[in-house]
């Protein structure tokens, strides 16, 4: 197949966005077109990372693939593990021209000459102001992951949920964000973004939070809560012990995502559901899983399911890390993202779940997680919930 053009490129990611929003309102969409479609994009995807992402080339010449390959070839040789983000030498955090160089082989992105800082944050920042967004993640070993994004993978990260909302909030509403402002991570990009549909935003927790949630509900204003689940847990505790329960306006909703678990804090899913209605009487809670490395998230149903947008194409792979094409088994979860375009979005997650294409009693088809999604043994937890613990502890 040809290289795709600038053009001809943008339409198709513009029709899987399309798709994405019939598939959340329960519209039968053409499965097969999809996929054919997302072929394209991955088959295009993998000449461009050859050609632009020195990593991604060492590889593909080591799998003889690349002069080419096919969606078999690439998901058995060519998916990459999420620690290729993390794979500078340690000792570059102290050195932004290391990282800078770095930034280089993984991605797409070249940091200019001049882009330097004292610290992490004013490296991410001064990156950022030459149009390189770097997200960042850690995991229990303590060496953050960094994600770097060019103008058009930051805008799809950013942008891609307002297409595939399977259960929007109805307008007009407040947002709490149970996180800081801004950051470089996954769920606070996420943030942002449902912050700015909102009438009134508040980000963070604590007392400040539990008041705004107050006020919010004694206007009889809707309310969504964000953040990850220890953030949840916490804030419905605090709410409890400071007084009595607040009830939110009908229509609220709580969204977690980042992760169940963190150095502190283990909590359940049922117990913090019942702890979240409790406290604001709030029922409706759905959970995201998602990557800082993804550019969608993967929002769960009523009936405990996670739903893959029709944005990527979910792979499901054995023990030896050979894909299992036809799935509805219980294996470690890839991801072949064509959003991706400065980073190679072909990865390996090191969760383990039990992907299906069965239809689900909710409505929505495509694939689907059934039941929870758990870290795979000899993998680290790791999630944007991590980095944001220790940012709010």
């Amino acid at each position: 197949m040809d290289a795709l053009t600038e053009n001809l490129r943008r339409k198709l990611l513009d029709a899987l966005r399309g798709a994405a929003v019939l598939w959340s309102r329960r519209t039968p969409v053409d499965e097969a077109a999809l996929d054919r479609i997302r072929l394209m994009l991955i088959l295009d995807r993998h000449r461009h990372y050859v050609e632009n992402i020195p990593v991604y080339r060492a590889l593909a010449e080591e799998q003889r693939l690349a002069g080419g390959a096919d969606l078999r070839a690439i998901v058995d040789g060519m998916l990459l593990s999420t620690d290729v983000f993390k794979s500078y030498d340690p000792r570059a955090l102290l050195d932004v021209v290391a990282l800078n160089r770095w930034i280089g082989e993984i991605s797409t992105c070249r940091p200019p000459a001049d882009a330097r800082a004292a610290d992490l944050d004013g490296w991410t920042a001064a990156l950022a102001e030459h149009g390189i967004h770097v997200s960042r993640s850690s995991g229990t070993s303590g060496q953050p992951s960094f994600v770097p994004r060019d103008r058009e993978t930051w805008a799809a990260l950013c942008g891609n949920g307002q297409f595939y909302d399977t259960d929007p909030m109805a307008a007009p509403f407040d947002c709490v964000a149970l996180m800081p402002r801004g950051g470089a991570s996954g769920l606070q990009a996420a943030a942002t973004g449902l912050a700015r549909q909102a009438e009134r935003a508040h980000f963070g927790g604590g007392p400040a939070a539990a008041a705004f949630l107050a006020e919010s509900a004694g206007a009889g204003r809707r309310v969504l809560v964000f953040g990850p689940p220890f953030a949840a847990l916490a804030l419905c505790r605090h709410v409890l012990d400071a007084g009595p329960p607040v009830r939110l306006a009908a229509g609220s909703r709580v969204i977690t995502g980042g992760g169940w678990k963190t150095a502190t804090t283990v909590v359940g899913r049922a117990e913090l559901h019942a702890e979240i209605e409790r406290a604001l009487g709030v029922a409706a809670v759905t959970d995201g899983y998602s990557m800082t490395e993804l550019n969608c998230v993967i929002s769960s149903c009523r009936e405990g399911r996670y739903h893959v947008p029709p944005l990527v194409q979910p792979v499901l792979l054995d023990p030896a890390l050979e894909w299992i094409p036809e799935a509805e088994t219980t294996g470690l979860l890839g991801f072949l993202d064509p959003f991706a375009a400065s980073y190679p979005g072909f990865l390996v997650t090191g969760d383990e779940g039990h992907l299906t294409r069965a239809p689900c009693p909710c409505g929505l088809g495509g694939w689907s997680v059934r039941g929870e999604i758990t870290r795979a043994p000899a993998y680290e937890p790791k999630s944007c919930a991590g980095t944001l613990a220790a940012v709010t502890a």
